[in-house]
């Protein structure tokens, strides 16, 4: 009984975030050919695109994109011969490089933060976040298209069997395996979201309206769907601190970020046209605390955060939490300001024991779509209620017609795959425990039988 408490508490963890893709992954390390080691600072792109990052501290980078396009993968670092390797569409790859310093002889140079002209820069964005923060914007009201994705990770089959019950072998035909973690991992919910988004500073109002939902597996009336939208845990880079999991963590675009990292002025591009700033940040050292590692474009002109990378460092200690990445692009709009564009949030989560590997743990993944900004709110008296998230009536029995003309971008052949996956096992424990945790997420109390245990924000 005990056990399958736990489990299922882990399970309503990840049932608070919200939708990824099944696209090309990419992931991998760069090496010296001689030595064997790392290289940081390698810009690692698809050819022919400017999707790309460029390695961290360690050497390693992960890189995926929905581009259907992408044939290979280049790497590029000052003194080294740039190199090259076909990459597997629509499909998990592992590659490694071990580049050949350049013949020539060059003179040996040591990389160091130059925090003095990082501090400006940092100034300088926060002297534009009013401007460029898309909360800051007097009114503003867009589309908003959410997924969310919940797989299940460590996946032995005998595990499986014991924890989800027997003939379930099918569901091992749908095997994936992650980008952020290199681990396999098995999809077991998706939901989708269609709304637009209402924002006001004077009189406040945050107001999302649900079109449209639908989780594989679960009742179009189900609780749950008014929980999948684009409310649950968004992630502003230019607040002094990102929220996650009810934890603080200190943005690296935030002024105060020279307290809590180390930067690099890594390089400088050109992005729409526009000189682009590309920094990677890094902990001070030692982690006393939850902070990221990661990279950011920054606009040279506007002092608008472009795009952002951010994973949780090692050393931080969040509970339950492995695995923390966040990635966030920003547009220009043509009136020239910054409006949100892509906000995507993957998280592993695993109880904290020396047997981690006697149980299953949970890959959760949301993204979250922006459509083009229209920045007033239009004069609906019924706006004005105070509803974060008000739900029309029907959003649950949209049909497929309507969800194909409303997505940003088709559904993979693995996506509709999961939902053909949840018509065979909704009658399963599986999805009948998902659907009563979803319920324990809005009520509080897990059910069992007549008793209900709970308040879980007391347990």
């Amino acid at each position: 009984m005990i056990r399958r408490i736990a489990y299922g508490f882990l399970l309503w963890l990840l049932l608070s975030l919200t939708a990824t893709a099944q696209t090309t992954k990419v992931r991998g390390c760069v090496r010296d050919a001689d030595s064997g080691e790392p290289l940081p600072f390698a810009g690692i792109f698809f050819r022919g695109t400017t999707i790309g990052v460029t390695t961290d501290a360690s050497g390693c980078y992960a890189l995926e994109t929905r581009d259907p396009s992408v044939e290979a993968l280049c790497v590029q670092l000052l003194g080294y011969e740039p190199a090259e390797s076909p990459v597997k569409r629509s499909a998990f790859n592992e590659i490694d490089f071990r580049l050949r310093p350049v013949s020539q002889a060059l003179a040996p140079s040591l990389v160091r933060p130059d925090h003095s002209y990082i501090r400006r820069i940092l100034a300088r964005i926060d002297a534009a976040r009013d401007r460029n923060n898309p909360e800051k914007q007097n009114a503003y009201q867009c589309d908003i298209y959410s997924r969310m994705e919940f797989d299940l990770t460590n996946t032995d089959t005998k595990l499986v069997h014991r924890l989800l019950g027997r003939n379930l072998d099918f569901l091992f035909d749908h095997l994936d395996t992650s980008v952020v973690t290199g681990q396999s991992y098995l999809p077991v919910l998706l939901s989708e979201t269609r709304g637009h988004r209402y924002h006001r500073t004077v009189p406040p109002l945050d107001t999302e309206v649900i079109e449209g939902n639908r989780i594989s597996g679960l009742a179009g009336g189900n609780v749950l769907t008014q929980f999948t939208g684009s409310m649950m845990m968004r992630a502003n880079f230019y607040n002094n601190y990102v929220r996650a999991f009810n934890v603080d963590i200190p943005s690296p675009a935030a002024a105060l970020g020279a307290a809590h990292y180390q930067y690099y002025l890594v390089d400088s591009l050109a992005v729409a046209g526009r000189k682009t700033y590309r920094i990677r940040f890094h902990p001070k050292q030692p982690v006393t605390g939850p902070v990221f590692d990661g990279e950011m474009d920054i606009d040279a002109q506007d002092w608008a955060i472009r795009s952002i990378r951010a994973g949780l460092a090692k050393g931080s200690n969040v509970n339950w939490l492995r695995f923390l990445v966040l990635e966030i692009e920003n547009r220009r709009t043509e009136d020239g300001r910054w409006f949100y564009g892509r906000d995507r949030l993957t998280a592993d989560f695993s109880p904290e024991r020396a047997d981690v590997n006697r149980f299953l743990t949970v890959l959760g993944t949301r993204q979250i779509d922006y459509g083009e900004p229209v920045f007033h709110v239009p004069a609906d008296n019924s706006l004005s209620t105070g509803e974060s998230v008000r739900v029309l009536s029907g959003a649950g029995e949209k049909d497929e017609a309507w969800w194909e003309s409303v997505r940003p971008y088709p559904l993979t052949e693995k996506e509709k795959g999961i939902y053909r996956m949840a018509e065979q096992v909704q009658e399963t424990p599986l999805y009948r425990n998902v659907n009563a945790l979803a319920n324990t997420l809005v009520t509080g109390y897990y059910e069992k039988g007549k008793i209900g245990i709970g308040s879980y924000s007391r347990l």
